[in-house]
């Protein structure tokens, strides 16, 4: 998700797909090489994109899959980046309900 106004990046990465540190983040024990291989680009093709954004002022935000446990993890992480995008504490899960 681009956020241009903030000149920030918002990337919802898939722990396996992009080598996270979690139990999910774990490579095949079968044909080894070949997804050594593959997850290897993909680290280092984020690595480039990362530090290319971050060198032209943007900000990137990272989330990864396995913190999306539940609409609570969604809400905390929004007003996280939230929070760092303003510069001031906001608060989205407590949005006043729909109808109101």
């Amino acid at each position: 998700m681009v956020l241009s106004k903030y000149k920030a990046v918002i990337q919802i990465r898939g722990c396996f797909w992009h080598s996270h540190s979690c139990p999910r983040g774990k490579p095949p024990k079968s044909n080894v090489n070949y997804w050594g291989t593959e997850l290897a680009k993909t680290r280092v093709r984020d690595a480039k994109n990362d530090n290319l954004l971050r060198k032209n002022e943007w900000r990137v935000f990272v989330i990864w899959e396995c913190t999306l446990k539940s609409e609570k993890d969604l809400n905390i992480i929004a007003d996280k980046i939230a929070t760092d995008l303003l510069g001031k504490i906001v608060v989205t899960s407590e949005c006043e309900s729909e109808g109101s």
